[in-house]
């Protein structure tokens, strides 16, 4: 016989979630930031690019560093952001303790 969670169990486990799903979109803001264009409304193939690793394709992109407003690549970040959302999955589907 398997014992029920406690109904403040459940609760505490939505909260957790929802922490580490905020957690990972805050992780991922810089990333985002630096790779959305607000004239198409969208993620920028070349920006994204840049932001991730530093550096572009083409010409244009051969060293993002000179750009102004340009701190560095915000790779890490992303990975951050990832990592939170792959331990916000691990704790809604399992069934460990809290």
């Amino acid at each position: 016989m398997i014992a029920r969670e406690k109904p403040t169990r459940g609760a505490l486990r939505i909260g957790v979630v929802a922490l580490l799903v905020v957690a990972a979109f805050f992780a991922a803001l810089p990333w985002l930031g630096c790779g959305w264009n607000p004239v198409k409304g969208g993620l920028e193939p070349t920006f994204l690019g840049i932001c991730t690793f530093g550096f572009g394709s083409g010409a244009w992109f051969t060293s993002s560093y000179g750009l102004p407003g340009f701190t560095g690549p915000y790779g890490g970040n992303l990975i951050v952001g990832v990592v939170y959302l792959f331990a916000a999955v691990f704790a809604a589907v399992t069934k460990r303790p809290l």
